[in-house]
């Protein structure tokens, strides 16, 4: 191989590369549950003391919640709704 079709080689390998990195990066990031935000965090606390005291780990408090919905305060609920966290 002459030094072009060289650098042209590694080239498209480093892109290659690039491409299976994002792609692997992004199912990962998007396996991750999402954790609410410091506002919504602070309208649920009381909520999430009282009907979840059970749920370890943030998908047994997602499902806690969801199950709830209907008993969450409706600050939290809102909240939750604009996160896309609770359906409305």
């Amino acid at each position: 191989m002459t030094p072009l079709q060289d650098t042209i080689a590694l080239i498209v390998a480093a892109v290659g590369l690039l491409l299976v990195a994002s792609t692997t990066w992004t199912v990962t990031a998007q396996q991750q549950p999402q954790r609410p935000s410091a506002s919504v965090r602070e309208l649920c606390e009381e909520d999430m003391a009282k009907l979840c005291t059970d749920a370890a780990g943030p998908q047994k408090m997602k499902a806690c919640i969801q199950g709830n919905a209907k008993q969450l305060k409706p600050a939290c609920r809102s909240a939750l709704e604009t996160a896309g966290m609770l359906s409305k």
